[in-house]
């Protein structure tokens, strides 16, 4: 019969334990496992490595390339120098744009007219008024001069017979008015009832303010070529 151990046989075999260095074993068949595995790893991080490798110059190529605020160029002013064409909005063309032609009214109102560019008197062209005309007499040719002369005019009509029958009334309280034909922006004709011709400014000023206090009547100062020649003093 085998004898029990002892209590020092205990403490004995505690203290071998506890001294003793623990060494792992693998046999055959775990370590060929453990090199698969670790052979498989290296497969994978290998091919990630290349699909990242091929695909990120694709990525940075789509990318959009982003611009510093520093490299921006700053705006340059437009001069003469770039050759640039500026259009002046008197240059456009704005026919095509729907609405009321500003110098256009009511048939049968009575409108007084700014901007008259051709007369027409009794059938007679006569030349553009301009904005400021020289009072003294324009000399023309060598010798030969042509006096400007000075018009009231009253009312504008847009049909000839309007112009006609205020000119009849006139005509009734002792006035010698005559119908003017004029052309407009738009090329079409209208009609001003108009007084005069006077020699100088001074006499169409009088005879502007005698209208408006006999009368009560708005008039307009308008100037032209008399069209008839004079010599030069």
């Amino acid at each position: 019969m085998r004898k029990p151990p002892s209590l020092s046989d205990a403490v004995r075999l505690s203290d071998h334990l506890r001294r003793q260095d623990y060494e792992f074993a693998f046999n055959a068949r775990e370590l060929g496992f453990l090199v698969a595995g670790l052979g498989l790893l290296a497969i994978l991080i290998f091919t990630g490595g290349v699909s990242v490798g091929t695909r990120l110059p694709a990525a940075r190529a789509r990318q959009p390339q982003l611009v510093q605020a520093a490299e921006v160029p700053e705006p340059v002013p437009v001069t003469a120098d770039l050759g640039v064409t500026v259009l002046e909005v008197s240059s456009l063309d704005l026919s095509g744009i729907d609405g009321p032609d500003p110098d256009e009214a009511a048939p049968g109102h009575t409108v007084l007219d700014d901007a008259v560019q051709d007369d027409t008197v009794l059938g007679e062209t006569v030349p553009e008024e301009t904005a400021e005309p020289d009072l003294t007499a324009e000399v023309r040719s060598l010798g030969e001069t042509v006096e400007t002369i000075f018009e009231l005019q009253l009312a504008l009509f847009f049909r000839r017979g309007d112009a006609e029958e205020a000119l009849a009334g006139w005509r009734e309280r002792g006035y010698e008015p005559y119908v003017v034909e004029v052309s407009s922006s738009t090329g079409v004709p209208r009609y001003t009832l108009r007084l005069g011709p006077y020699p100088s400014m001074d006499e169409a000023v009088k005879e502007q303010a005698a209208l408006a206090e006999n009368e009560r009547s708005d008039s307009v100062i308008r100037f032209r070529d008399s069209g008839r020649a004079a010599k030069e003093p």
